[in-house]
């Protein structure tokens, strides 16, 4: 009876040790992601006004001139009505739209530089060590901090410097993709906090409550039965109210590999019954073939000590279902002296559902949401293996930059929905007109690029440019409604217009002006001088 206490209080010890650390680990994902989420918001805003030249407002206290923009031309205008209107560069536009956010929901947001032309774009002390970091490659910073006395999420992503930026940053002396500054936000997280101490609350009581009936269940067992053949009963009770309240798989497998204890829940969890694996080798029912050689190695090892390279650990693997369905597990394992030999315990979660969520987030991170199609961050890790394999096989590597023609005027007289529905069909076009291999990425609004590797010669993605011109002449049936959109195109190759990304895709990006100067509905290679 007290083996059998001592097992109901580890298995519940266990379950709850887990549980707090998954409502940890789910309270900052949802932290993560909110904070996520309002930087590329911000982003957009900032790289959308810097795309189309800045935001003009009407001059008054909160918007006047910007003393460090009197070197654009066209800072302040006058409309035709006399009102006056004053330039405010995209890093003002987005504290602006910030400023609602903040006051409403105590958001904290901050845009920062070590070489600040303003006194409140200044670094502090934390941000000065992470903006030497995005110098040095790091890709974001994040921190809990403790901000007038609250608990705070901290997340900084880098920003980097495009063409449309530069006339505002003319004192700092940036290039083309330059880091010169960040943009953080701090998300409060009192309330995340008060609701994951609500859950790990209530999974305390539960397992206090769980805890304290087996307890009871196991004391009255040994009162009403003294024999050995009651005994025998009451372990087979027990075992039925831990199979029976378990929501993991618990497997036991005895020194041999053989299946010696198999719950209700790998009942559900693997399709097997009990009387389908007892006696079974484990491995060669649940484990994937690639797993065999390394069960077999360690099995001695195990047989003589109780000890292995998973004995004591919590491992993320692959197992098989009976329908031979591969799905990903959590296995906790630990090892048990039964009647002088080594018996190991697993208990077993499917996890499946968790990785699919994971996945959808990297999807979400990776690519674009209208289209599906990869974003600027994928497309830069793609275009970087490429450029790689290119310089060691001595092979052409071209970018391609796309620009629709009058999307401007779809949205205007058919709206925003049927602009979307537009550019959904010009990505499936696109892809129709390259090879699988190769990648068609959306940067944003009706900008996409292409990367076309392992070329033969330069004729190649000429080639592959014209189909896509032509294709674009046909019509796009949109809503009721068939639409004339064309494509300007302009093309860079490796090694011969540029060595990395911002080269790259700055030559094809003149190289598309340059076709758009020239009448539109074409492409253009991209000519030094």
């Amino acid at each position: 009876m007290l083996m059998a206490g001592i097992i109901w209080i580890v298995i519940l010890a266990g379950s709850f040790v887990w549980s707090w650390h998954l409502v940890g680990n789910s309270m900052m994902v949802l932290v993560e992601n909110e904070a996520q989420s309002l930087l590329e918001k911000d982003l957009s805003y900032c790289r959308w006004a810097a795309k189309h030249g800045g935001v003009y407002v009407p001059t008054a206290k909160a918007f006047p001139a910007n003393p460090e923009m009197s070197h654009i031309p066209n800072r302040d205008l006058v409309t035709t009505s006399g009102e006056q209107l004053t330039l405010i560069n995209p890093e003002d536009m987005v504290r602006q739209v910030r400023e609602p956010g903040r006051k409403k929901y105590w958001l904290k947001g901050h845009i920062e530089s070590l070489k600040s032309l303003r006194s409140e774009n200044a670094a502090n002390k934390w941000e000065t060590g992470d903006l030497l970091e995005f110098q040095k490659g790091s890709e974001q910073a994040a921190s809990m901090e403790i901000l007038a006395g609250q608990p705070y999420f901290r997340l900084m992503l880098p920003m980097d410097t495009d063409e449309g930026c530069l006339k505002y940053h003319t004192g700092q002396e940036s290039a083309i993709g330059d880091i010169h500054g960040g943009i953080s936000v701090s998300v409060p997280v009192a309330t995340y906090l008060s609701q994951a101490g609500k859950q790990r609350t209530g999974l305390a009581i539960v397992h206090v409550l769980i805890g304290f009936l087996g307890l009871t269940g196991i004391e009255i067992c040994r009162r009403l039965y003294g024999s050995s053949e009651m005994k025998l009963r009451e372990n087979e009770l027990l075992m039925r109210a831990i199979n029976r309240s378990a929501q993991d798989a618990i497997v036991m497998m005895d020194a041999e590999g053989r299946i010696f204890y198999w719950n209700s829940a790998a009942d559900r969890i693997f399709g097997y019954t009990s009387e389908e694996v007892i006696g079974q080798n484990l491995h060669s029912l649940l484990a994937p073939w690639r797993y065999k050689k390394l069960h077999e190695a360690a099995l001695p090892k195990f047989q003589h000590s109780g000890n292995g390279h998973a004995v004591g650990k919590t491992l993320e693997l692959e197992a098989l279902r009976k329908n031979g369905e591969e799905f990903s597990i959590e296995l906790s394992l630990s090892s048990v002296q039964l009647r002088g030999r080594w018996h190991a315990v697993g208990i077993i979660r499917d996890i499946s559902g968790r990785k699919r969520i994971e996945e959808k987030i990297r999807q979400m991170a990776y690519h674009d949401s209208l289209t599906g199609l990869p974003n600027r961050k994928l497309f830069t890790d793609r275009l970087d293996i490429a450029l790689a394999q290119a310089e060691r096989d001595q092979r052409k590597t071209a970018v391609i930059m796309l620009d629709l023609d009058n999307l401007k005027e779809v949205n205007d007289a058919l709206g925003h929905d049927a602009g979307d529905l537009l550019l959904k069909t010009a990505a499936e076009r696109l892809s129709a007109a390259v090879r699988k291999s190769d990648t068609i990425a959306r940067f944003g609004g009706d900008e996409f690029v292409l990367l076309l590797s392992e070329l033969k010669d330069k004729e190649d993605a000429s080639r592959v440019a014209q189909k896509i011109v032509e294709s674009f002449r046909k019509s796009f049936p949109i809503d009721m409604h068939q639409i004339f959109v064309t494509a300007s195109l302009g093309i860079a190759f490796y090694p011969d217009d540029g060595s990395d990304e911002a080269s790259l895709v700055k030559n094809a990006d003149i190289a598309m002006y340059q076709a758009k100067q020239a009448g539109r509905d074409r492409y253009q290679v991209f000519k030094k001088g």
